[in-house]
């Protein structure tokens, strides 16, 4: 379910690195946002389907069990509307990089800074990158 404007913004974060996953998810929640967080695809879908959707879907490409385009293509059958965000550290996900921006899907290379995701994320719900929403400070 999008989120119609009178709660706050939900997040799904699927990355299987803890660090980045944790510092990801900490970011966003001091947004005053409601995340989820995640390691892999499978658990994204399965947390995807038993919420009924998010506003934002933020997934690294390559992921155990199952890879953050495949988990896409299962969430957005649930939640046309949701945006997402890919995100990779990896050189060699070229062919994978070249899918997700075929299909003009949001993407992000990894290393990135916390203002660098913030715009972006921002950005993908349609809000100025520098003023926080529902009074997070």
């Amino acid at each position: 379910m999008v989120n119609d404007g009178r709660g706050p913004i939900r997040v799904l974060v699927a990355e299987d690195d803890d660090l980045v996953r944790s510092l990801i998810e900490r970011l966003l929640t001091m947004q005053g946002w409601q995340v989820v967080a995640v390691e892999n695809g499978v658990e994204a879908v399965a947390a995807w389907e038993a919420a009924g959707g998010f506003d934002l879907g933020i997934l690294d490409v390559r992921m155990p069990r199952m890879n953050g385009y495949d988990a896409y293509l299962s969430m957005r059958r649930i939640s046309p509307a949701a945006r997402f965000l890919f995100v990779s550290g990896y050189a060699e996900e070229e062919i994978e990089r070249r899918l997700v921006e075929g299909e003009r899907l949001p993407f992000m290379a990894k290393p990135f800074d916390s203002d660098a995701l913030l715009e972006r994320v921002y950005a993908l719900l349609g809000q100025d990158g520098r003023r926080p929403l529902y009074g997070a400070y």
